[in-house]
C-alpha cells in the first residue's frame, strides 16, 4: 500500500510538474533551482554519508570526486569574481575547464568500477577510467562534450531518476511503478508533439538574463543541437524550440527535486536526520534561499560547489543502480 501511494504520488507531480512547466518553464525552473535545489542537496548528501555513499572501501576514493567537483567550480567562480579577465586567466581557465571535464567523466567510470572493487585496486581503476575519458575525447570528440555537458545536468536529473523510478518498481513488483517510469519517459515526446500554439509564454528580460546568469543555457544549446533544434545553425531560447526544449528541463529539474522529497518513507532519508541536523539544514536552506533572491548569480555561485559535490558523490549510487537493473531477477 506505501508504495503504491508512493506511486500515485508521483504520476501526480510528474503532471504537476510539466502542467507549470508549460506555463511558466524558465520561471519553474528558476525557482524550483533556488527553493527546492540547496534542501534536495544537503539532504541527499547527509542520507548518502549514511549509506557510506554505496561504496564498501576506504574513503580515500572521495579525493578525484572532491577534485572533479572542485574544478568544476573554479571556472563560473572566477568569472563573477572577475567578469573581465585577462588573456592569461582565461586561457587558464579554458584549460582548467578542459581538464576538469576529464576529471569528471572519469570519476563516473570509476564510480562504476567502485562497487565491485577492493581497495588495493582503486589507483589502478582511476587510472583505467581516465585513460576511457581520454579515449572518448580523442575517439569520439563530440561525444565526450555532450557527455560533459549533460552528465551533471539532464542525465543526473532525468535520466538517473528516471532509472531510480525503474528499480524500485522492479523490487517492489509494482506495476503502478512501471507506469510511471513510462509516463516519466514519454514527457518528452509529449512535450515535442503538442502543438506549437501552445509555447507562447516568452519570458520577462529579466527572467531570461537570471536564467543567463545560471549559466544553464549551454545545456539548452546543446540540447538543441542534438535534436535538430537550431534555426539557421543558431539557438534562440524563445522560439518554439527553444521554449520546448526549456520547458523540459524546467520539468526534469523539478520533478527530480520533488521525486526525492516524496519517497522519504521509501528510502528513508528522514532517518539520517537528527533534531541538530534538522536545525542546522533549515538554517543553511532559509539562507540558501535568501542569497538567491536578494541576487540568483550570487545564490548559483556560492552553491555551485554543493551542487556538483552532491552530484559526484551521486555517481556510485548511479552506478549501483544500473548495476541492479543489468543483473536484476525475480
Amino acid at each position: 500500500m506505501k508504495h503504491l501511494n508512493i506511486d500515485l504520488i508521483n504520476i501526480l507531480l510528474i503532471a504537476l510538474s510539466l502542467t507549470i512547466a508549460l506555463i511558466f518553464p524558465f520561471e519553474l525552473f528558476l525557482y524550483s533551482y533556488a527553493i527546492l535545489g540547496p534542501l534536495h542537496y544537503i539532504t541527499e548528501l547527509n542520507w548518502l554519508k549514511g549509506k557510506n555513499y554505496f561504496v564498501n572501501i576506504r574513503k580515500s576514493w572521495m579525493i578525484p570526486f572532491l577534485m572533479a567537483a572542485i574544478a568544476v567550480s573554479i571556472y563560473p567562480v572566477v568569472l563573477h569574481l572577475w567578469p573581465n579577465p585577462s588573456t592569461s586567466l582565461k586561457f587558464y581557465l579554458n584549460q582548467l575547464a578542459d581538464g576538469s571535464n576529464f576529471l569528471m567523466i572519469a570519476v563516473f567510470f570509476f564510480s562504476i568500477a567502485l562497487v565491485s572493487l577492493k581497495n588495493q585496486k582503486q589507483l589502478l581503476a582511476f587510472g583505467a577510467s581516465l585513460a576511457i575519458a581520454i579515449l572518448i575525447y580523442f575517439i569520439l570528440p563530440t561525444s565526450f562534450i555532450y557527455l560533459a555537458v549533460f552528465l551533471p545536468t539532464l542525465l543526473h536529473v532525468y535520466v538517473f531518476t528516471a532509472l531510480f523510478i525503474l528499480y524500485g518498481a522492479r523490487k517492489s513488483n509494482s506495476l503502478l511503478g512501471l507506469i510511471t517510469f513510462f509516463i516519466m519517459i514519454i514527457v518528452p515526446f509529449i512535450i515535442y508533439l503538442l502543438p506549437d500554439k501552445l509555447f507562447i509564454n516568452a519570458p520577462s528580460e529579466t527572467t531570461l538574463s537570471t536564467y543567463l546568469n545560471s549559466n544553464m543555457m549551454t545545456v539548452n544549446a546543446f540540447l538543441a543541437q542534438l535534436i535538430n533544434g537550431l534555426e539557421s545553425g543558431d539557438f534562440y531560447a524563445t522560439s518554439i524550440s527553444g521554449l520546448k526544449i526549456q520547458t523540459f528541463i524546467g520539468f526534469a529539474y523539478t520533478y527530480h527535486y520533488l521525486n526525492w522529497f516524496s519517497k522519504t518513507s521509501i528510502i528513508g532519508w528522514y532517518k539520517e536526520l537528527s533534531p541538530k541536523k534538522i536545525m542546522a539544514i533549515g538554517l543553511f536552506w532559509f539562507a540558501a534561499i535568501a542569497i538567491y533572491f536578494y541576487d540568483f548569480q550570487t545564490g548559483f555561485i556560492v552553491l555551485f560547489l554543493l551542487s556538483f559535490i552532491h552530484v559526484v558523490l551521486e555517481f556510485p549510487l548511479n552506478a549501483v543502480t544500473i548495476k541492479a537493473l543489468l543483473t536484476f531477477k525475480k
